[in-house]
């Protein structure tokens, strides 16, 4: 009367963490002396009542939850109808890529990283994006979907169960009081290796990573965009860390047909971010080579810093 199904399998509620599942199965005989204890459990059977019962049913409970009731309706089959609807479906036979998949679709808000490129395909196609499109006419691979959220250049987000791929970036005016004025750092001219260049002026731009905050960011964009020693990045900033005044907002929009991933939206956010140099930056070496200032900057270290310059706002 009594047996036990077995799995192992990664968990579906917990990504990652493997566990042991176990299903008993007990069977119990009902005594024909004891059968009108069950009455109100629709025993013995009335058939005539059964046809005229709410979807042919023998009984039915109503459960409470919380202030909804809910209500079951039960029937007697018999034994080899009963093997049909007893299914037990081993865990064995649905693949830890397909347990994520089905896990993800169904979550709203941030995605987490898909354990392969198998599962990230698995979780396009059930939010109804084609994967065959992908690779074909120009259009960037699974692989190259997959390597991208890896390294956080971007990340993946269900909004009311449509799948979205997210961009963040942080844009940050960088002000100096100079005088009466106030000077804000602008990019006046860009020279890619290939020979390429753009002179289009922007203010100093950062890809956002997803696990990083936009403090974190914009300090890392001082550090690698502008070539700054890390303790000086701070040092040099008159707003102090954790100051609410410096975030000044952000702004959403929406690319309608990604031509990177067909079919796969793109919502990009930007941070806008404006901090102040402190007055004395400019009597530091690093200060004043930022400020163009210093003859040194011409430095190999610091040519990206003459690619930008200090306009008047």
């Amino acid at each position: 009367c009594h047996s036990v199904t077995e799995g192992k399998t990664v968990s579906s509620s917990f990504p990652g963490i493997k566990s042991k599942y176990r299903t008993h199965m007990v069977s119990w005989k009902i005594k024909e002396d004891k059968v009108h204890v069950f009455q109100s459990c629709g025993l013995p059977l009335n058939l005539e009542k059964r046809e005229s019962n709410p979807f042919k049913c023998d009984f039915t409970i109503a459960k409470q939850m919380g202030s909804d009731t809910k209500t079951l309706y039960w029937r007697w089959v018999s034994s080899d109808e009963a093997k049909s609807v007893r299914r037990f479906i081993s865990l064995s036979e649905v693949t830890p890529d397909e347990r994520w998949a089905k896990y993800a679709s169904k979550r709203e808000g941030p995605v987490d990283f898909p354990p392969s490129e198998r599962a990230l395909a698995l979780l396009l196609e059930k939010c109804n994006i084609k994967v065959a499109a992908f690779g074909v006419d120009g259009c960037r691979t699974i692989s190259q979907l997959w390597a991208e959220l890896g390294r956080q250049d971007s990340y993946l987000r269900i909004n009311s169960g449509r799948l979205y791929r997210v961009e963040e970036k942080i844009v940050l005016q960088l002000r100096w009081r100079h005088g009466s004025g106030r000077q804000v750092l602008v990019q006046v001219r860009h020279e890619r290796p290939d020979g390429e260049v753009s002179e289009r002026q922007k203010l100093v731009i950062k890809r956002k990573f997803r696990e990083e905050t936009w403090e974190a960011a914009v300090h890392r964009c001082l550090v690698e965009d502008l070539s700054l020693p890390k303790h000086f990045a701070k040092a040099m900033l008159l707003e102090k860390s954790g100051d609410p005044s410096v975030y000044t907002g952000y702004r959403e929009y929406l690319d309608p047909v990604s031509s990177c991933y067909p079919g796969l939206q793109t919502l990009a956010w930007s941070h806008l971010v404006a901090y102040t140099l402190r007055e004395d930056v400019m009597h530091s070496q690093h200060g004043r080579a930022l400020l163009g200032l210093d003859a040194e900057a011409s430095r190999p270290a610091l040519k990206r810093v003459l690619s930008k310059a200090f306009a008047g706002g």
